[in-house]
């Protein structure tokens, strides 16, 4: 399997890439993401409007001498008296809790969505197979499709936030460019604080990927090998080393968590920093401070919040991006090419009458993601009919060998032959289908 390829600014405009977010994420999801966007600029809308209100409800108390500006779209509504303004206050906080739930609907519809169409993905690939390790297909079906799930559904969360934030800063913009410009250069200067986070939940999430793929190989290896586990005596040590690998785990999400919640904290710790900043800078100007001042505080604070979430999510993006990552490469490739490049045609029934043969001659092998060998140079003659025991301590090569016997997995250098049924020995790679039907393991 080849490894994800690195993201780059320059593979948003190749439309090969877009067909594979199509091809991966479905025509759906996809309209559900837009009507997130949708859903995002209205909830812009609803939040401008709500600045005005309270702006014009001070006025309507009396805290006003000068009657604030009303946006374009609101200026048809008769807002003379209280009663007006609080029920047009009420009507958009309405709108906002509905659009709120539209958005938590569509984000829920496209995780199950998403969750039927790869947990589909990975039973056909399992079926139309010719060999599935159990380990793999138990992590692909549970853990990576699970992390690249919580991967796009944070994604989605950015887009929404990100939609909203970038309207609101747009309008703050217009309403003083110079504040605005401030709030940009702090910001622009808070990315490079942030990234350096990002980079290094990164580097978790790689390496918790390696030590899951890791867990559950050992795992699975286990539970095959459970008889001779508790045979030779060693299931003491086998549960040590489960623990050690569990505790890495948790210890890694704790770690994730820890980063997550310190890149949340600071946007909102400098946006109350910046925001005690702007009111300075805007009280020394009486027309600006009588008319816009609290529209332009309830944006920014507003736009401060978003740009914190999207601080999070990027966090929770960069540790499960190696999941994600390593789920798309196994659609395109090994998916694909199992499912839609091979015929699907049922292999007809081979019976085996006689015992079967074996023969290693020179086989070496070793896994893809290793480079030491397993075997090097390895022969071995197992008769028809006869008994072999094999025997050694965990990690040694047992399953590895069975697994290069009956066709599992290939080796690099070599050749394992097979005989029955008194015909010639011939290569396992021609016989594997008549094998694999009369094997058990």
């Amino acid at each position: 399997m080849s490894r994800p390829e690195k993201f780059n600014l320059k593979r948003l405009l190749d439309p090969s890439f877009h067909l594979k977010i199509y091809g991966f994420l479905g025509r759906p999801a996809l309209f559900l993401f837009l009507l997130i966007g949708v859903a995002s600029i209205l909830l812009f809308v609803v939040e401008y409007g709500f600045a005005y209100s309270i702006q014009i409800l001070f006025k309507t108390l009396g805290l006003f001498q000068q009657k604030p500006p009303t946006p374009s779209y609101m200026r048809w509504l008769q807002l003379d008296t209280l009663y007006q303004v609080l029920a047009l206050i009420f009507t958009l906080g309405l709108l906002k809790a509905l659009l709120t739930c539209s958005q938590m609907y569509f984000t829920m519809v496209i995780k199950e969505r998403l969750k039927y169409r790869m947990r589909s993905w990975i039973v056909s690939w399992v079926f139309r197979s010719e060999s599935v390790s159990s380990g793999y297909a138990s992590s692909l079906y549970n853990e990576r499709m699970l992390n690249s799930l919580t991967g796009i559904t944070t994604i989605q969360e950015i887009f929404a936030k990100a939609v909203t934030a970038s309207a609101l800063f747009i309008q703050l913009f217009f309403m003083s460019w110079k504040t605005t410009s401030l709030v940009f250069l702090v910001l622009f200067c808070l990315f490079f604080v942030l990234n350096a986070f990002d980079n290094k939940v990164r580097k978790i999430g790689k390496n918790l990927k390696l030590e899951a793929d890791k867990q559950n190989r050992h795992f699975f290896m286990t539970i095959k090998n459970l008889l001779l586990i508790q045979i030779y005596g060693t299931h003491l040590q086998e549960e040590k080393k489960a623990d050690q690998s569990l505790r890495f785990y948790q210890n890694s999400f704790v770690d994730f968590a820890k980063l997550s919640g310190i890149k949340h904290s600071i946007p909102q710790a400098i946006g109350v920093s910046v925001f005690c900043l702007i009111v300075v800078v805007m009280n020394s100007d009486s027309e600006f401070r009588s008319m816009i001042l609290i529209p332009y505080l309830y944006l920014f604070m507003r736009f401060v919040q978003d740009v914190a979430d999207i601080s999070k999510n990027t966090t929770s993006i960069a540790f499960f991006l190696p999941f994600l990552s390593d789920m798309v490469v196994w659609w395109e490739n090994s998916f694909n090419q199992t499912v839609y490049k091979k015929e699907t045609v049922e292999a007809p029934l081979v019976k085996i009458k006689t015992p079967i043969a074996w023969s290693a001659q020179n086989v070496s092998f070793h896994y893809p993601k290793s480079e030491k060998n397993i075997f090097d140079n390895f022969s071995l003659d197992l008769g028809a009919g006869k008994t072999l025991v094999i025997s050694g301590p965990s990690g040694v090569g047992k399953s590895t060998l069975l697994n290069l016997l009956i066709g599992i997995s290939t080796p690099q250098e070599g050749k394992v032959k097979v005989q029955y049924d008194d015909q010639p020995a011939i290569n396992l790679e021609e016989a594997r289908q008549a094998v694999s039907q009369n094997i058990g393991y």
